[in-house]
């Protein structure tokens, strides 16, 4: 399982149908045990990133995802962040149908994945583990694919902890790193960079008092108005 920012594009519908990218999970027996049974890698000590990551939403293939999870609903995300609107048809690309653009994920699962890549394996498993969890998908005029997470912990210290050990695996990727990022700026609680892969993904971070929100979209964009959609939505 490739783990980055956000949740795999191919992670939901991975999940919906229970099986790893070859048809069946895999898990490398040298990395730690994650934190439940659905987290599973693919063998090997080399991870590659393919782009901003959406944590696997929860259910099956007869059971349409969820709209919800606890609290959290899409009041929790921003519906728009510059021309990317959130969407039923993003939802369909990324594999997590359920007629909107919002689909429930366990928390434990998308806390543990959203964690770059890079660093000691032991601290992802021992990181506070959210409680619940709302993925988003988006799509811009041109067809861009974009995604964002919002995660509930039990709170503030478990999500301040939580965002501290996400930035710190941020600076350790580096621009040459399993998970390459660019133009890092961070604080205790938000974060700003960049992700140079087939295409340049542009990511944003905030944690308030015991919630996270993710963003990433699928090119070069200014950072600012990301941020301040941000802010406006994980207060609802």
């Amino acid at each position: 399982m490739r783990r980055g920012l956000l949740a795999a594009v191919a992670a939901a519908a991975v999940t919906a149908t229970g099986c790893g990218g070859s048809g069946e999970p895999t898990e490398d027996p040298s990395m730690p045990p994650p934190p439940t049974s659905e987290v599973s890698y693919e063998p090997g000590a080399e991870e590659t990133d393919t782009g901003p990551q959406e944590p696997r939403p929860t259910g099956d293939l007869e059971s349409p995802l969820a709209t919800a999870s606890g609290p959290l609903t899409e009041d929790s995300l921003p519906q728009q962040v510059l021309d990317y609107r959130g969407d039923a048809s993003a939802a369909r690309q990324i594999g997590a149908p359920n007629g909107t653009w919002v689909a429930e994920t366990e928390g434990p699962v998308a806390s543990f994945e959203a964690l770059p890549a890079c660093g000691d394996m032991q601290e992802a498993v021992d990181a506070p583990a959210a409680n619940h969890a709302l993925a988003g998908a988006y799509i811009d005029p041109d067809g861009n694919l974009g995604m964002a997470v919002t995660m509930q912990f039990p709170d503030a210290d478990a999500a301040g902890t939580w965002f501290g050990l996400f930035t710190e695996r941020l600076q350790q990727c580096g621009p040459d790193g399993a998970t390459p990022v660019s133009d890092l700026m961070a604080t205790e609680n938000e974060a700003t960079y960049r992700r140079n892969l087939d295409v340049m993904y542009t990511e944003v971070a905030i944690t308030e008092v015991d919630r996270v929100l993710l963003i990433g979209l699928g090119e070069k964009v200014d950072h600012a108005p990301m941020m301040a959609a941000a802010h406006d939505a994980i207060g609802r």
